[in-house]
């Protein structure tokens, strides 16, 4: 079983529909994939719910107050979504910086994140954090981040030292490594290299990480990203001369990691395949 720990379903079939390509909701969905579904916006998550729920056994959903739209209308839903156990996560959220416009909404920013902080600890939730520009600010929160069951970096993109440092101060921290590595994104080679395999989730955040040649990404990419990843780290662990069985043998095995971090990090009791 490969696991995506973050992906946006109904985007991602939003975006086939768009471009015309035949049977949106097959290529959207692969049995052999275990995902984690975004979505922050009560109506669009209600309408991914049931896709996935039609389509798919292989699933959780998570839900949150994105930074890139950090109004508090939603919190009442997201209060329901939890009293209710309809989400394994919240999130994602976090801060992000990235150009002038994200930056004037700053405050704004800080204050559904905190909301979302108090609601992780009470509930017992994971969180699944977006953060571009912005690692300072969750450094900041560390003393409340050690008191949340994980927390998920979706999209890492901080230095190995960065993930250690957190993990050292008791942060229950995971790093999703995802479309980077194809494009040789340096943080996140350094990241698939060297931190601890325990520690490392895979995923695509469909449809919108893809390469520069392609309009958007599909969940299945997730098979690419794994393959990348399953070569970098024999290559680090010094794993070489493999013949074709023995290599199977370490893909699978690492899938299964892989596979029991997710499960780890969002505490959910799945046997897979």
């Amino acid at each position: 079983m490969y696991t995506d720990a973050h992906v946006h379903i109904l985007d991602t079939i939003e975006e086939l529909t768009s471009q015309n390509i035949e049977n949106p909701i097959l290529n959207t969905f692969d049995k052999e994939i275990f995902f984690c579904a975004s979505s922050n916006e009560s109506a669009r998550f209600e309408t991914q719910e049931k896709i996935c729920r039609e389509n798919s056994e292989n699933f959780i959903l998570s839900f949150g107050i994105h930074p890139q739209c950090p109004i508090d209308n939603e919190i009442p839903y997201l209060e329901k979504l939890i009293i209710e156990k309809k989400i394994s996560a919240i999130g994602e959220c976090g801060f992000d910086l990235f150009d002038e416009h994200y930056k004037s909404t700053l405050e704004e920013q800080k204050k559904v994140w905190k909301i979302q902080l108090e609601l992780a600890v009470k509930s017992g939730l994971p969180i699944v954090v977006h953060c571009r520009k912005g690692l300072h600010l969750i450094f900041n929160d560390v003393k409340t981040l050690k008191k949340i069951n994980a927390v998920i970096f979706h999209g890492w993109a901080g230095s190995v030292n960065e993930a250690r440092s957190l993990l050292k101060k008791g942060v229950n921290a995971y790093f999703c490594i995802g479309k980077g590595l194809l494009r040789g994104q340096k943080a996140q080679i350094e990241t698939a290299a060297n931190l601890e395999k325990k520690r490392i989730l895979t995923e695509t955040d469909a449809p919108y990480m893809s390469l520069k040649e392609e309009k958007f990404s599909l969940p299945t990419d997730i098979k690419k990203v794994f393959s990348v990843f399953a070569e970098i780290w024999a290559e680090s662990a010094g794993l070489v001369n493999y013949d074709e069985q023995n290599y199977k043998n370490y893909t699978e095995e690492l899938k299964y990691s892989l596979f029991e971090n997710f499960k780890k990090a969002y505490s959910i009791n799945f046997k897979g395949n």
